[in-house]
């Protein structure tokens, strides 16, 4: 069936990662011509031409560099946003607080869940820590509520991996469909492996890499750490010799040791993980923590030998990322190169747009049924 025009919302357009991936390849599968978004950089280009219309907040100094400081100010960004009533689907990209803007009763409105926010309910303490988390609390309560009363709004969740089903069933009590990011899968393995191992995240507490960097002090194996952020002092006054950390790199670098390491190494329990189905897609194997988005891309050696494309630790600790490359060390030899490719297509963009488009066609046809 023909679908009226799609609009849709984006947290924020500050930088060009996972989310800005699948957002652009919504905005091709349904020609959308605009997107709200509460803040927006000039750094973050879409691939796809679309008008982009941000909040209030952007015209505040330095927004795109301070948004995440004006969180009180969020609710009252979205708020400010104002959907045409002749746009009948509205789409929300969401990790916080934009799927809560209001909608008319003939408007539907499908969230593609990336996470129910962190900072309000799982890792506020991991966010906030001493006097500013006591001086926040309140805030972040009222903000909480507000959360809990605007997802009533929305018609249909989807949720980006099993994982964060089960975060938005908890922290909602919303069923929701899974359907993966899509991932860059094309980057091709060239099969010559150099003798180390490589970790790329942003360098925050949650991340976890400081536990990676520990473990390979004790294993003495060589370990590249890419990756900036709030860590990266911390990161380097505990790395021994061993241990090489590169900050960011372009993407060409980045694809070029992803391809040449032995094995990719990930603690962080994770939304889904996309780095991880990168790695694959470069013909490296994954070692990382079996807690998190990440458990549904990397087909762990102690469940499937025949399929393996990594090994998950249960740990999330120093000697679990110890334990993990050991194990790693041992069946390393026994992994077959056909299985990261055939894995990684679960996870292309094609798959992606086909699933995302036939469950807003199915949703619109049960919407529109029932207001008629």
């Amino acid at each position: 069936m023909s679908l009226p025009e799609v609009v849709l919302l984006h947290e924020w357009l500050i930088k060009y990662a996972g989310s800005e991936k699948a957002l652009d390849e919504i905005i091709s599968e349904f020609g959308a011509d605009t997107v709200y978004t509460l803040v927006r950089s000039k750094e973050c280009k879409l691939k796809n031409r679309i008008r982009i219309r941000a909040s209030f907040l952007n015209k505040l100094p330095f927004s795109d560099k301070l948004y995440k400081h004006l969180l009180p100010l969020h609710p009252l960004a979205v708020d400010s946003i104002s959907v045409p009533a002749d746009n009948k689907i509205i789409l929300s990209s969401s990790h916080a607080l934009i799927k809560g803007i209001k909608k008319r009763r003939d408007q539907m409105h499908i969230c593609y869940c990336h996470t129910p926010p962190r900072y309000l309910y799982d890792l506020r303490g991991q966010y906030f820590t001493g006097l500013k988390l006591a001086l926040l609390s309140p805030i972040l309560d009222c903000i909480m509520a507000w959360d809990q009363r605007r997802v009533k709004n929305i018609d249909y969740f989807v949720a980006n991996s099993g994982y964060i089903r089960d975060r938005i069933k908890r922290v909602y009590d919303r069923d929701s469909k899974v359907i993966y990011p899509p991932c860059r899968i094309d980057f091709g393995a060239n099969g010559k492996k150099e003798d180390f191992f490589v970790t790329i995240s942003r360098l925050v507490p949650y991340k976890k890499v400081d536990l990676i960097v520990r473990a390979f002090n004790e294993l003495k194996l060589p370990l590249i750490v890419i990756g900036d952020g709030s860590q990266l002092g911390m990161i380097k006054s505990i790395a021994n010799g061993n241990v090489k950390i590169l900050g960011w790199v372009d993407g060409t670098q980045l694809a070029d040791l992803m391809k040449k390491a032995r094995g990719f190494v990930f603690a962080a329990e994770e939304d889904f993980g996309i780095v991880c189905v990168e790695a694959q897609a470069c013909g490296t194997p994954v070692i990382c923590y079996s807690k998190g988005g990440q458990t549904e891309s990397v087909i762990n050696w102690n469940d499937s030998q025949e399929k393996a494309t990594g090994i998950l630790f249960n740990e999330q600790s120093k000697d679990g990322v110890i334990e993990g490359v050991q194990k790693f060390l041992e069946i390393e030899r026994d992994l077959k190169p056909d299985n990261f490719q055939l894995n990684v297509q679960r996870f292309s963009s094609e798959r992606f747009r086909k699933e995302i488009r036939q469950y807003v066609t199915e949703c619109w046809s049960n919407f529109s049924s029932a207001l008629h």
